[in-house]
């Protein structure tokens, strides 16, 4: 599905059309998988198209009259799930005026940035690592290519019908919330979220009318206005945990009744996150990743890069170039005598073979991206 919205993405098309595009393809391709077997599935994340300085939550509707130009970074993030198990994915392309030549400004040392970010910190992720250390990492490839980690946005754990759980690793570190105490363990299932700024990382809300929102399944609340009570009724039958969009609220009378259910904390709006300056670009990246006993598992393939070229580059005697240099290798399903995995084995088979009905394999790409001395390559 990402692989298709991206090739849609061109200059002078509606951020609307490729959220609308997205989502209908998620619903088109489960309805082929298992049809004769009675299965939940469907999107888990509506389609996001965020452009330039603009950073998540973006699944526009038809009234919105954004466009996509020449020059912009366009970031695309959706989501989908089979039984209730998510697999997340997001990607950051550029509108360059000629493919042929590299995009050598800012623009190319964020996506730089955030993609040896997350090459790098997908290694890293190994049972009883910390998470820390995926911060630390962040921080420190962002300095290298004068960029900045972006606030209030994080790497989730994700459980069954929970896309974001109670694990979760923050780009940087806010001196409010302190640093994340946890360790990835056999059986985590984590969406990987790079998320880097040419500007400060500093976050606001757009100011914008949300346009992703989700039940609280924890609460609930007696309606004065029957099209509250109705809207209501219709997301828990259609949308009961997962996150839509709300240009999917066909019904204008139920409409009426959103600001009712979000305004008693029933449904919760997920705010359009900006960075501060308008002239910043952010790029994001976003794997969904499962921890096995030979390490880091890949669930969603990754995609075509732009052709980008950067001035700044690692150290020689850095250790993220070791860790990028890794191979990631076959990961073999565990051995029945590896009793000391803390997961199940019949957990952990579940898991895969639900996990393969969403992954398709890669073509082979060119070199993807060039810092100044190095060429890397998918």
């Amino acid at each position: 599905v990402l692989r298709q919205v991206i090739e849609r993405t061109v200059p002078g098309t509606k951020i609307s059309t490729l959220c609308i595009f997205g989502d209908q393809l998620i619903e088109d391709i489960c309805r082929r998988v298992s049809p004769g077997v009675k299965a939940d599935k469907g999107i888990a994340f509506p389609t996001s198209v965020a452009i330039n300085h603009r950073i998540q939550n973006v699944a526009a509707s038809a009234d919105m009259d954004m466009m996509i130009q020449v020059n912009d970074v366009v970031k695309i993030e959706l989501a989908v799930h089979i039984n209730g198990y998510v697999a997340s994915q997001a990607h950051t392309v550029v509108m360059s005026a000629n493919p042929n030549e590299p995009v050598s400004d800012r623009r190319a040392d964020v996506i730089c940035a955030a993609k040896i970010t997350h090459e790098a910190t997908l290694r890293k992720m190994r049972a009883g690592v910390k998470a820390e250390e995926i911060t630390n990492i962040t921080r420190e490839v962002a300095e290298f290519f004068q960029c900045s980690p972006v606030e209030s946005t994080y790497s989730q754990a994700i459980n069954r019908y929970v896309f974001s759980g109670q694990k979760s690793i923050p780009n940087r570190y806010d001196v409010a919330e302190g640093k994340a105490d946890l360790e990835f363990e056999i059986g985590d299932v984590f969406v990987l979220n790079t998320c880097l700024s040419t500007g400060t990382g500093k976050a606001r809300d757009s100011g914008m009318k949300p346009t992703v929102c989700q039940r609280d399944v924890n609460r609930t609340y007696y309606f004065k206005m029957k099209s509250a009570a109705d809207l209501f009724e219709t997301i828990s039958k259609n949308h009961p945990v997962f996150p839509f969009a709300v240009r999917n609220i066909s019904d204008l009378r139920q409409k009426l009744g959103l600001t009712e259910c979000l305004g008693h904390g029933v449904i919760n709006s997920l705010p359009m996150l900006v960075e501060r300056k308008e002239r910043e670009t952010v790029a994001q990246f976003q794997t969904t990743v499962l921890i096995t006993h030979e390490g880091p598992m890949c669930l969603t393939p990754p995609q075509t890069m732009s052709y980008v070229h950067s001035n700044h580059n690692i150290p020689a005697d850095s250790h993220i170039l070791a860790l990028i240099n890794q191979n990631m290798g076959k990961i073999e399903l565990p051995r029945l005598s590896d009793i000391h995995i803390k997961v199940s084995l019949a957990t952990l088979l579940t898991k895969l073979q639900l996990y393969r009905l969403l992954y398709i394999m890669p073509h082979a790409h060119r070199p993807y991206l060039h810092t100044n001395g190095n060429i890397f390559f998918t």
